[in-house]
């Protein structure tokens, strides 16, 4: 008796085989299909425009600011954290604010500085009330690295702080005092050039951050290159694009062209390795939707530019060429800015997460822009 035989089953061959060869035709056709509606979402994605410009022109005394520019960097040319010079400094712009009747509250703490050691640092903060409870911070530091008097950075900085302060002084002036739609915070920072301490303590612990909804901050007003933005943080968000487009529009008005920003590989650099310079760093490595205004270089070598703003007439920076002074329009447009962000402040919308190919290619879509930055800070 023979033994029985096991069934054997026909394997179906694979897809792809000799067997089994793919259709060719429809997979172009469904690739076809499918590349359209992506298309169709690239090209037609949202992009928040700027912010409206404000209804008043912006108030902004260049000859106050150039004054205030020379009298900090001349009579306080060692601001170095922690020295008697940065005491004068923090007392010199409580003083300014208090002719204008404006109060300012301190952050007082000690903290390790590389090349200093453990210093005391000061954070100082003119707080204007508005009738919401969410805040725009507009911030300088005011120390300096003492190697020069510092008058780009950033004694321009602040002293563009202390006139746009100005515009809602009690005091010294006729008319009645202004009321902001959001609380203003006019921050002056310590050690600034000494990795942002001030702007990362602010960030961290103070109170005030918790309610921001923008950041705007001002480092190297006094250059002669075309102003930029900085937009590099510490960890994993890049500014609300509502918030850089209304820079953008701010500065066109004034300058007639928009302010350079960084490019592809800057972008996918700090994807990789997040780093940036500036108050804008730390703000946005804790959350806060910010950006930098400056004229200033962040490599050893100075920016070349073929735009010549205007300039503060008659002032000469400290310790510098004759032929550098500072500009007058690049500040203005700190005040435009934030008037447009005080009205419409909530279509500015939280910080983004990085994604560098999108934000490549809104970038060469708006004006194929490239970066002119370096890889360390020149603190002038």
């Amino acid at each position: 008796m023979e033994p029985a035989r096991l069934g054997t089953s026909k394997r179906r061959p694979r897809r792809g085989s000799v067997e089994r060869p793919v259709d060719l035709r429809l997979v172009r056709n469904l690739a076809a299909l499918l590349a359209l509606p992506v298309v169709l979402v690239v090209f037609t994605m949202a992009r928040p425009g700027p912010l409206p410009a404000p209804d008043l022109p912006p108030a902004f005394d260049g000859a106050t600011a150039a004054a205030l520019t020379a009298e900090l960097a001349g009579d306080n040319a060692n601001r170095v954290p922690g020295s008697p010079g940065a005491a004068t400094a923090a007392q010199w712009y409580r003083d300014k604010l208090a002719l204008y009747g404006l109060g300012v509250r301190e952050d007082r703490w000690r903290e390790d500085v590389a090349g200093l050691g453990s210093v005391e640092l000061r954070n100082l903060a003119t707080v204007v009330p508005g009738t919401l409870g969410e805040t725009i911070v507009v911030v300088a530091h005011r120390d300096n690295n003492g190697v020069t008097a510092g008058a780009n950075s950033d004694a321009s900085g602040t002293a563009a702080l202390v006139e746009l302060a100005r515009a809602y002084a009690t005091a010294g002036t006729t008319e009645s005092a202004r009321t902001p739609l959001h609380t203003l915070v006019f921050l002056s920072v310590d050690a600034g050039a000494y990795g942002s301490l001030g702007a990362a303590r602010f960030a961290s612990h103070s109170p005030l951050a918790r309610q921001t909804v923008a950041v705007l901050s001002l480092d190297g007003l006094a250059g002669t290159a075309h102003p930029r933005l900085e937009l590099a943080g510490l960890g994993s968000h890049s500014p609300p694009p509502a918030l850089v487009r209304t820079a953008d529009a701010r500065i066109a008005t004034e300058l007639g062209s928009v302010p350079a920003h960084p490019g592809l590989l800057d972008q996918l650099v700090s994807l990789g390795l997040p780093f940036g310079f500036g108050a804008q760093a730390p703000m946005l490595g804790k959350g806060l939707p910010a950006l930098r205004l400056t004229t200033a270089p962040d490599g050893g070598a100075a920016l070349t530019s073929k735009f010549q703003p205007l300039c503060w007439p008659n002032f000469q920076r400290p310790s510098s060429p004759a032929g550098n002074r500072v500009s007058l329009r690049a500040s203005r447009t700190a005040t435009s800015t934030i008037s447009a962000i005080n009205a419409r402040v909530s279509h500015i919308g939280p910080p983004e997460g990085k994604l560098p190919l999108a934000n490549s290619f809104c970038c060469f879509r708006q004006r194929n822009c490239g970066s002119r930055l370096g890889l360390r800070h020149n603190y002038r």
